[in-house]
């Protein structure tokens, strides 16, 4: 009975001591918000406009519960002010600087402007600082930077201000990750970044930087993410710049770096070199050791000699050599890179065949070929390439019939651009199965016969398309690639008439059918296409009237019916589009009449023609003549 009495009252005991921890958690948890502090929070309030009222819970004494706002438990100080992307405007004042045990303030992406306070450098348990993306102003000095001993993170970027400080500045911060681009941060390269042993992640592009790369950079070992692109930085990097231990992305484009390109080290993934002046061969060494390389952009350069056959890695995602000066062949080295989905190698001076291997990449979604001299037949390796989006093999010297395959076999294509080779034979009407294509190009060729009527069934084309989205986004990161909604089979030796169900193509933007023996008669459907912006018939043999429905083209910009053998008065309508009352739009058609051109029309032709517009004043009202 004793022993059962004993252990009662050692369980009383222990769950007298539970409760006691659990209430003095709860009175640790309930700690107040300091009063200096909430008035600080208050004042801060007071220079901001709300549109989404999220400090609408800015009330009452308990600052510690208020939106955006985190307190430490044990002392009730505030510790986190985070109000990100909330759209807020008006100024951050003075008083922030109050809040001296803050180590997070989160106030990007709102629409916040005015000078950053000098007083945000009291804050000297601040490890994270984000600014980024509003409009603030004035300068940001090393005051601003006085107390900030254990700041990590800092975000500046996207903002209007002006960063100075002395070229001797020391910061009291080892920061890991500092981003200061889109601010004007130049036009010197910033000295005080020497000092930043810890940085592992750094973007200070486009900033205003004039300057050139001092070699003391290329030693912060620590370094895994630098972005110096979209300046004016210049001069030449040396051999070993990329070789930091743990680098995995480097963006240096557009900046007007000259001389060879460095070596690559093992860890590098994306390599962004675009948009310089970087001369010389792509050497072999530069290839051996990046088995792990998912991006090289070296277009826009002055890059010469052969493509090396190691340059199919096996992780290579995005691959862009275009705008250089390359020759040789295409290495035939493609099956190592399975996963690639966009190779870019137009504008240079390439030739030969197309290497059987690229239709082993399954993965390819865009390849640009354009602009070289490349010959032989369209590549019958492609009929294995299904995920193809974007095809551009124009202007080479492709010779021979267009595969009917491509209809079947390219079922995700959405542009395919063939123009300035040497194809001929008849179009392929099996081209027409291609449902989701928006561009199609094989202007500039040897192609007869008639334009297939079963062109009116580009399901995509029949479609009114949002123009603000973009069709194919091309390339790693933001590289975006716009085309309208067209079809070009202009400049070949196309017979016959313009079948009417292109006019169903309801989507359609740009329609050039010029230099073709196209005769009878423009479709009298052609106004449905309602978004049609460019319209090019010329150099034809058309005949008959214009039809009515031209004039309710109102998104017409660019029109060109000249050289054919068109007749009867030219069609205005109430309000015409200006492109209608150009002339020029009708030249080389001798039996056309009426305004704009100087040929009067006569008999029922004048009974039924337009003058042209102008302004007669009488009585004081306006009449039209």
């Amino acid at each position: 009975m004793s022993t059962n009495s004993g252990l009662q009252i050692l369980v009383n005991h222990c769950i007298l001591f539970i409760l006691l921890i659990i209430s003095t958690s709860q009175s640790c948890l309930s700690t107040s918000c300091i009063k200096s502090e909430r008035d600080s929070l208050i004042h801060f309030k007071g220079g901001i406009t709300d549109p989404r009222s999220v400090l609408s819970s800015w009330t009452g004494s308990e600052c510690c519960a208020w939106y955006g706002v985190g307190c430490d438990n044990m002392t009730g100080h505030v510790v986190t002010l985070d109000l990100t992307g909330n759209l807020l405007k008006g100024s951050i004042t003075a008083s922030i600087g109050n809040l001296l045990s803050l180590t997070v303030l989160n106030l990007g992406s709102n629409r916040l402007s005015g000078i950053i306070p000098s007083s945000i450098g009291q804050l000297s348990e601040l490890d994270r600082l984000d600014l980024s993306s509003n409009y603030f102003e004035g300068v940001v000095s090393e005051v601003h930077f006085a107390k900030l001993t254990k700041l990590r993170l800092l975000y500046l970027s996207s903002n209007l201000f002006t960063f100075r400080v002395s070229s001797q500045w020391v910061p009291p911060f080892q920061a890991v990750d500092i981003r200061i681009a889109s601010c004007h941060l130049g036009p010197d390269f910033p000295a005080w970044l020497r000092s930043q042993t810890k940085l592992s992640f750094l973007d200070i592009s486009n900033a205003e930087i004039s300057d050139t790369v001092p070699n003391w950079f290329w030693n912060l070992s620590s370094a895994t993410f630098l972005n110096l692109s979209h300046n004016q930085m210049g001069g030449k990097l040396p051999q070993n710049a990329f070789e930091l231990g743990s680098l995995s992305t480097v963006d240096l484009r557009y900046n007007q770096f000259v001389g060879p390109l460095p070596r690559l080290p093992s860890a590098v993934e994306d390599l962004l070199l675009s948009n310089n002046s970087f001369s010389g061969p792509i050497v072999l060494n530069i290839t051996e050791t990046i088995a792990g390389l998912r991006a090289l952009f070296l277009s826009n350069n002055v890059i010469e000699g052969s493509i090396p056959s190691n340059i199919c890695t096996r992780l290579l995602f995005n691959l862009d050599l275009s705008n250089n000066y390359l020759s040789g062949e295409l290495p035939n080295c493609w099956a190592t890179s399975s996963r690639i989905e966009t190779v870019n190698f137009a504008n240079n001076n390439l030739s030969g065949t197309i290497p059987v291997s690229v239709g082993s990449i399954y993965s390819l979604k865009s390849l640009h070929l354009n602009n070289n001299g490349f010959s032989g037949e369209f590549p019958p390796s492609l009929n294995n390439s299904a995920s193809l989006v974007v095809l551009d093999l124009s202007g080479n010297k492709f010779s021979g019939p267009i595969p009917t395959w491509i209809g079947e076999s390219l079922s995700s294509l959405k542009v395919l651009r063939l123009r300035s080779n040497r194809f001929d034979g008849s179009i392929p009407p099996q081209l027409s199965q291609l449902s989701s294509l928006q561009v199609l190009d094989l202007a500039h060729n040897n192609l007869l016969g008639t334009i297939p009527p079963s062109f009116g069934n580009f399901s995509s084309m029949a479609v009114i398309h949002n123009t603000s989205e973009p069709l194919y986004i091309t390339l790693y990161y933001d590289e975006v690639l716009l085309y309208a909604t067209s079809l070009d089979l202009s400049n070949n030796g196309l017979s016959g008439e313009i079948p009417g169900q292109l006019t169903k193509l309801f989507g359609l933007q740009f329609l050039d059918l010029s230099w073709n023996r196209l005769t009878g008669k423009i479709p009298r459907s052609i106004g449905e296409l309602s978004v049609l912006e460019s319209l090019y018939l010329s150099h034809n043999q058309l005949s008959g009237k214009i039809p009515q429905g031209i004039t309710t083209l109102t998104s017409l910009v660019h029109l060109n019916l000249s050289y054919n053998e068109l007749s009867g008065k030219i069609p205005l309508g109430n309000d015409p589009v200006e492109i209608l009352k150009d002339p020029s739009v009708y030249i080389g058609n001798p039996n056309l009449c009426g305004y704009p051109i100087p040929v009067p029309c006569h008999g029922n032709e004048a009974s039924k023609s337009i003058a042209p517009p102008t302004l007669m004043l009488k009585t004081g009202k306006m009449s039209l003549a």
